[in-house]
């Protein structure tokens, strides 16, 4: 069974680590997001909950219609 992991850092000091495997139904997605360098934005108080597919313009978060 093949995993990856990976370790998220800010400001050089690593602040968790993740692991997971082939058999996450995510695992293609996780896996190609954690390794390209993702932007993290916090959402606990938008008046928006955006979802897979939403797009982000650096500013706002854009529903592209796929919910």
């Amino acid at each position: 069974m093949n995993s990856r992991s990976f370790a998220f850092i800010v400001e050089g000091d690593v602040f968790m680590t993740l692991t997971f495997n082939e058999t996450s139904p995510v695992y293609d997605r996780l896996s190609n997001a954690c390794a390209n360098n993702p932007i993290i934005i916090e959402t606990t108080d938008l008046n928006i909950d955006p979802k897979y597919g939403w797009a982000w313009d650096g500013a706002t978060f854009i529903n592209l219609g796929s919910e």
